[in-house]
């Protein structure tokens, strides 16, 4: 989904962040992968580090299943937008998990929602320090 890696966006001194793995962590820290680093990863905490822009590709690709490639200085260069490679079903769960975030009682973002008659919010809450 994009996630570690430079979006490629034609804007300069693009950093492509860190999704950590059991050998990038043995490189970096001479130490084994363990379960709570699985769990950290996972919830996008701990060794994780992302750009806004990425959260933000990340969060249409789900929406529209499709690979967002995001343009800002060259309106010319356009990228196809291919379907994200993920199961269907897989793609569902995630969709409604963020709704429910927003729109469920029990979600923690529910608070935060913009309530509006035209339609419901989707998101991922995060860790902000």
């Amino acid at each position: 989904m994009g996630l570690g890696l430079k979006t490629n966006i034609d804007l300069p001194y693009e950093n492509g962040g860190i999704i950590p793995t059991p050998s990038w962590k043995k490189k970096h820290f001479n130490e084994r992968w363990q379960g709570g680093d699985t769990i950290n990863t996972v919830i996008g905490q701990g060794f994780v580090q992302t750009t806004p822009l990425q959260l933000a590709i990340l969060a249409v690709r789900i929406a529209t299943g499709k690979k967002l490639h995001p343009i800002i200085l060259s309106p010319t260069h356009n990228k196809i937008q291919d379907k994200v490679n993920i199961d269907q079903e897989h793609l569902n769960l995630v969709r409604h998990a963020m709704n429910e975030l927003f729109n469920h009682k029990s979600g923690t973002g529910y608070r935060q929602r913009i309530a509006s008659s035209k339609g419901e919010i989707a998101g991922k809450t995060g860790n902000y320090n």
